[in-house]
């Protein structure tokens, strides 16, 4: 019988005057979850999905890693579901680790023994049906097999709950398992009032605890930044964030933060009397390597190398020197999550692991104590750089789109990478090569000016005058040509120039044609521009390099269209790209369309121009080439923008910047810049700062369809639908209450409920909708209160 089941039951337990006997029952409830000595700070959330998870499962095991709060938050529920049950048991497991000691543990918390049952499970299965109890089994990870067969075992009993934690899956047959989630985190890059802040879990956790070593601390405007870091940096895990709190009473929240490098040292609370005894942050992690089996250890400590999440590829490809650790690298990851050790999240189809900061900073320590660190970081480094150079250096195509996208999700181990080349190893040909081989993927990521950064440091440390330094030249100038630092292009193009004329390497002389034409249209010489791409295009087709050729022709056609009086033809341009398109290059068709789009807008021809865009964005959009999706959704938003659908103009921007990088070519930024005034000052600046961001939260698929239909078929949004759960009508009505500032007092007159009736239903909103504060909810109603009666043409 679930939770829910039983708190139905309750009311229909009468007396024999014919009064409820809830109050009598209530009395004979007993409780064995031990009383804490601090205060339960946030988790409604979590609570919640508890609550939620018992009402539809009798047994729920709570997983997750060393000190992620699992028991905490396991006692506070059953404190919290306890009146639906006669009897709550608690039966801490920790240090448990045989089957003797599991039984026993289990023995003295059931105290069954008058019953004559040989067993717990035996007294359990043996239960009346009307006699309700939850049963807490704290720390399983050591018996967790003994665990599981006794969850298994008194499932026959539907009047017996269990709410059980582990560190480790323990694998029952019925029943639901959760992995607990570190405690929420501040928004990264978000500015957040004091108030909203102060709300967030971990923030609320940490302040709640440093006051307690520290009456007088407060969250400031001053500490907010760093009070947001050092919950970031510790993950959000709870005994972290305690642990740091404790120091409080002798160090500032900058002090912790600019030590947390060697948080291990840091994160130790030694015991105050003997009921107190030392806690330490290693101490509760090295329990859980020891727990992990020989392989499992090896592969925690060699995937801590990873800056990011990882694939089981790139585990393969890194950690796994031999065909048969890489056979097996598929069980090993299996059970590092089952040991709590790796997390991971669907991606693209696949599988992401990651391993929470903490946890990669001890997997390095351990990697550092073996001895193996310089060897798994040159590792890591050649890997890396075989993912840059094998990337289209033009991203287009389905195979170049999935390697650009896994280059995007690695954009921190590419910056692991570059630093050890460049800084620990301090060797700079891996660095300017590897910097070099990410030239697109400098501007795909939004990250110009980082990119033009490494390549110039790599530069300046590289002593040679061979064809690495005239590739990485010729890189800087790209980056810089499209960063607008046009007298820094040109200073770098003579020295390009001089170094090829020297090294006779035909491949860079066409760089430089090509580098040249691009600085040259920067500048807005788009005559000399087109004849210098015109020429790369000649020297890349003489070469066969295709990459390099196609890219020539798509920018040489950009030339072309924004100024149709160059002698230079536009349909020459066309005809060479379609020539591409067959089965290996089946893109040049497409890249033809934007380019007569182009034109077409250019030329004022505007139906024309939104016709052939929308087709190519239908054409190429199942090929998931998101290098001309994103061209043909800013072109589209140009289009908007021009047929003064400045609403949709907006989304339409909005979504282009999600997909694209932030960076166009001098040329075309100035255009993007005119429409985007143009909106503002139609809409306002708030009004189209709305509409921007909510075309940022479009997926792709929404993108397209926005961009083909205008916005005739696209999905509305409502009050109710928006979320994970649907809200009551009655929930929705306190919800636009709270829009208009109303108090919990307030919303009860107005709806004539109690003020702890209108408490109740504000609790919910939060928990449905994952909200922290009521602004969130103000700020959601006005969200989807513009939704509603949406209209794109706007004059």
């Amino acid at each position: 019988m679930t939770v829910m089941e039983l708190e139905q039951r309750r009311p229909e337990v009468q007396s024999q005057d014919g009064e409820s006997s809830y109050a009598d029952t209530m009395a004979r409830i007993t409780s064995s979850v031990p009383a804490e000595s601090t205060s339960f700070v946030g988790r409604r959330l979590e609570l919640h999905k508890v609550k939620q998870l018992l009402s539809k499962y009798r047994s729920l095991v709570l997983t997750g890693p060393a000190g992620v709060g699992k028991t905490r938050l396991a006692k506070q529920a059953a404190t919290t579901v306890e009146r639906a049950f006669d009897r709550v048991v608690y039966v801490a497991l920790e240090g448990e680790t045989s089957e003797a000691g599991f039984a026993r543990a289990l023995q003295l918390a059931l105290d069954f023994e008058s019953s004559g049952a040989r067993s717990a499970a035996e007294w359990i299965v043996g239960m009346p049906p009307t006699e309700s109890v939850l049963l807490v089994l704290d720390g399983c990870e050591r018996v967790w097999q003994e665990c599981a067969e006794f969850i298994d075992s008194v499932d026959a009993n539907s009047s017996v709950s269990i709410i059980a934690t582990s560190r480790r899956r323990l694998g029952t047959v019925g029943g639901v398992t959760w992995a607990v989630p570190p405690m929420a985190l501040p928004s990264e890059g978000a500015a957040q009032s004091l108030t909203d802040a102060a709300r967030i879990d971990s923030v609320a956790l940490f302040v709640s605890r440093a006051q307690s070593v520290y009456p007088a601390f407060e969250l400031t405007d001053r500490n907010l930044a760093s009070v947001s870091e050092l919950c970031a940096r510790l993950d959000g895990l709870p005994l972290a964030l305690e642990l740091a709190a404790a120091r409080m009473r002798a160090l500032s929240v900058e002090q912790l933060v600019a030590r947390l490098d060697n948080r291990f040292r840091l994160l130790t609370l030694e015991p105050g009397n003997r009921r107190r005894p030392k806690l330490s942050l290693w101490d509760v992690l090295a329990e859980s390597f020891a727990t992990c089996s020989d392989d499992e250890r090896g592969m925690w400590s060699a995937s801590s190398v990873f800056a990011g999440s990882f694939s089981l590829d790139d585990i393969e490809a890194v950690c796994c020197a031999t065909d048969d650790e890489r056979i097996a690298a598929a069980d090993v990851v299996t059970g590092l999550i089952d040991q709590s050790v790796f997390g991971y999240v669907e991606q693209s189809g696949g599988l992401e692991y990651r391993l929470l900061d903490t946890l990669r900073k001890y997997g390095s320590e351990q990697l550092e104590a073996d001895g193996a660190t310089r060897s798994m970081r040159l590792r890591h480094l050649a890997w890396i750089s075989d993912l840059a150079r094998d990337t289209e250096p033009f991203w287009t195509g389905p195979e170049g789109v999935r390697r650009s996208d896994k280059l995007l999700l690695r954009h921190s181990d590419i910056l692991a990478a570059l630093h050890f080349s460049l800084y620990e190893q301090r060797d700079p040909a891996p660095a300017l090569r590897l910097a070099a081989d990410l030239r697109v993927h400098w501007m795909s990521a939004n990250r110009v000016e980082e990119g033009l950064g490494w390549v110039t440091a790599a530069l300046e440390a590289y002593d040679r005058d061979d064809e690495l330094r005239a590739v990485g030249l010729s890189v800087a100038i790209y980056l810089s040509a499209l960063d607008s630092q046009i007298e820094r292009a040109d200073q770098l193009l003579v020295s390009c120039r001089e170094l090829a004329a020297r090294l006779q390497q035909p491949l860079i002389s066409a760089h430089c044609a090509f580098d040249e034409g691009l600085t040259r249209w920067a500048k807005g010489e788009a005559e000399a521009a087109a004849a210098l791409l015109e020429d790369a295009y000649h020297r890349y087709r003489a070469l066969a390099a295709t990459s390099n050729q196609r890219e020539a022709l798509f920018i040489l056609g950009m030339v072309l269209a924004n100024d149709g009086d160059l002698a230079g033809s536009l349909d020459e341009v066309e005809s060479n790209l379609a020539g591409m398109a067959d089965e290996a290059h089946w893109w040049g068709s497409g890249y033809v369309l934007w380019i007569r789009g182009y034109a077409a807008l250019k030329h004022k021809d505007i139906e024309r121009a939104q016709k052939l865009l929308r087709q190519c964005i239908t054409q190429m959009q199942p090929h998931n080439d998101r290098s001309i999706i994103w061209w043909c959704l800013e072109l589209l938003g140009w289009v908007a923008a021009e047929q003064s659908s400045l609403q949709l103009a907006a989304q339409l921007l909005g979504a282009a910047s999600t997909f694209g990088p932030h960076h166009l070519p001098p040329v075309l930024q100035e255009q993007h810049d005119r429409h985007v005034a143009a909106a503002r000052r139609a809409l306002g600046g708030a009004k189209a700062d709305r509409l921007h961001y909510k075309g940022t939260l479009l997926t792709m698929q929404q993108a397209v369809e926005l961009a083909i239909t205008g916005g005739d078929r696209a999905p509305r949004r409502t009050h109710d639908t928006l979320g994970e759960e649907k809200l009551s009508e009655r929930e929705l009505e306190v919800a636009k209450l709270i829009a208009q500032g109303h108090s919990n007092k307030a919303i009860a007159t107005a709806l004539v409920i109690s003020t702890r009736t209108a408490e109740g239903h504000v609790q919910k909103i939060l928990a449905k909708r994952g909200f922290a504060s009521r602004s969130q909810i103000a700020a959601w109603i006005g969200e989807s209160a513009h939704d509603e009666p949406e209209q794109h043409d706007t004059h």
